[in-house]
């Protein structure tokens, strides 16, 4: 579907509007870290992405329906969102309502300083990166493992996510890229100076 509105949009040099919200974009958020994602990755959804254009991000969804009740127009929803039977509608049907009872309704903002923070982190740690003389990651599609671990630990973490996307098109979870890097020190413990 995402490909042919894009061939569409790209085609008459047009963007295609999508109705995403705060709401939408908080689940993001959470499901990302449910799924163990890196700091540096743990952001929602980007208000342009190409020809996709996202103006509600920064709205909340009672805020939508309250406006469309003003309005006189009616709030479409797919019937299948009050099901509880995809990890996306448990997250929007009961823990988002539990973290916003939690949080006395400051999820959002809470949501915002973690997203700001990996941010943070994500450029703190590729200021880092171009400041190293050489890339442990080759152009050959290798690894440079003995260069890899000379880096700082954060930076390390960054490097094998990186590769591991690069090479199989799927983000990795912060544990499982622990669990590689424990290996690849313990293997090459003796190659790398302290």
């Amino acid at each position: 579907r995402a490909a042919a509105w894009g061939a569409d949009a790209a085609a008459a040099d047009a963007v295609i509007v999508l109705g995403h919200h705060a709401d939408d974009d908080a689940e993001t958020v959470l499901l990302k870290w449910l799924r163990g994602s890196h700091i540096t990755n743990l952001a929602g959804m980007r208000p342009r992405d190409g020809a996709f254009v996202r103006p509600l991000l920064r709205v909340r969804k009672e805020e939508l329906t309250a406006w469309l009740d003003l309005s006189g127009l009616r709030w479409m929803e797919d019937a299948s969102n009050a099901k509880p039977d995809y990890k996306r509608n448990k997250v929007r049907l009961e823990l988002l309502p539990l973290l916003l009872e939690l949080t006395e309704g400051a999820l959002a903002s809470r949501l915002a300083d973690l997203v700001a923070q990996g941010a943070e982190a994500r450029r703190l740690l590729e200021h880092v990166l171009d400041a190293q003389p050489a890339s442990p990651a080759k152009a050959d599609g290798s690894l440079d493992v003995p260069e890899l671990l000379r880096l700082p630990a954060a930076a390390q973490t960054e490097v094998l996510h990186r590769f591991i996307y690069d090479q199989s098109g799927r983000p990795s979870a912060y544990a499982e890229v622990q669990r590689v890097l424990a290996h690849a020190r313990s293997a090459n413990r003796h190659a790398v100076p302290r």
